[in-house]
C-alpha cells in the first residue's frame, strides 16, 4: 500500500470516473460495454471511498498542517464523495439492466 498514495487515487479515480461518464449514455444500447462499465464504476467508487477515508485519516492524525492545505483537503473530500456517489448511481443503473 506504500505506492497507493492519495495523489494516485485522485488521478486514477478521476480518470475512471470520466471514462464511466463517457460510457454511461451507451450502456443500454451496447451489451459489449456492460462489464467494462461495471468494472470502471466499481473502481471509481472504490477510489472515491479511499480518497475520503485517507483524507479523513490525514485530517484526524496530522492536525498541524497549516491553512494552505485546507482547500486541497476540501477538494479531496468533495471529489472522493462525488466519485463514490456517481459510481453508486451508475451501478444502480447498470444493475437495473440485468435480466432477472
Amino acid at each position: 500500500m506504500r505506492g497507493w498514495t492519495l495523489g494516485r487515487a485522485v488521478g486514477m479515480g478521476a480518470t475512471a470516473g470520466l471514462l464511466v461518464l463517457a460510457l454511461w449514455p451507451f450502456l443500454a444500447s451496447a451489451d459489449l460495454l456492460y462489464w467494462p462499465f461495471v468494472v470502471l464504476a466499481c473502481f471509481a467508487g472504490l477510489c472515491g471511498a479511499w480518497i475520503v477515508l485517507a483524507t479523513m485519516f490525514d485530517l484526524t492524525f496530522h492536525r498541524p498542517r497549516g491553512e494552505r492545505l485546507r482547500p486541497v483537503r476540501a477538494f479531496d473530500l468533495v471529489l472522493g464523495g462525488g466519485l463514490f456517489l456517481l459510481a453508486w448511481l451508475q451501478l444502480r443503473d447498470a444493475l437495473g439492466l440485468l435480466p432477472l
